[in-house]
C-alpha cells in the first residue's frame, strides 16, 4: 500500500491541503473533514484531464461545495489520488505514471486506469496490477 504522504503530495501537498499528512490517520481525518476541491483540479491537471472533473464528482455536487468536498466525494478523490500516487511510485516517473493513467489498457478491456479507478473495486485491481509490475511479477 502506498504511503499517506505520497497520496497527500498528489492531492497538492501542504500548500493545498493546509496541513502535513504523515500517517494514514492524518489522511483519514482529512477525508472525514473534506478534501479541498482544488485537490481534484490538481490531480486532473497533472493528468491533462481537467475536462473529466464532473466524471469524478457530478457537476451539481461540485458546484454546491464551496471549499471542500463532503466525505463521500472526498473518498472518490482520495481513491484517484491513491492510484495515481501508486503509479508514480511504481514507474518512478510522474510523466510515465500520467501516461499510464490516461491510456487504454488491455487488462481493463481498453478502459483507462483513470476510468477504472472510479470504483473502489477497480482501484484495488489497478493497485494490485501496479504492485505486480513493481515486484516484477507476471501481470
Amino acid at each position: 500500500m502506498i504511503g499517506a504522504s505520497e497520496i497527500a503530495e498528489v492531492l497538492g501537498g501542504k500548500e493545498i491541503l493546509g496541513r502535513e499528512i504523515r500517517a494514514n490517520y492524518d489522511l483519514m481525518a482529512l477525508i472525514e473533514e473534506g478534501i479541498p476541491k482544488k485537490s481534484l483540479r490538481v490531480i486532473l491537471g497533472d493528468l491533462g484531464q481537467e475536462k473529466k472533473i464532473y466524471e469524478i464528482v457530478p457537476e451539481g455536487t461540485y458546484k454546491k461545495r464551496k471549499v471542500v468536498f463532503k466525505w463521500e466525494e472526498s473518498e472518490r478523490v482520495e481513491r484517484l489520488a491513491r492510484v495515481y500516487a501508486t503509479a508514480i511510485h511504481v514507474f518512478n516517473n510522474k510523466e510515465a505514471a500520467s501516461t499510464f493513467m490516461v491510456s487504454p489498457h488491455q487488462l481493463f478491456e481498453g478502459r483507462s486506469p483513470l476510468n477504472v479507478s472510479r470504483t473502489e473495486r477497480g482501484a484495488r485491481e489497478l493497485e494490485e496490477m501496479l504492485w505486480q509490475v513493481y515486484f516484477g511479477l507476471p501481470v
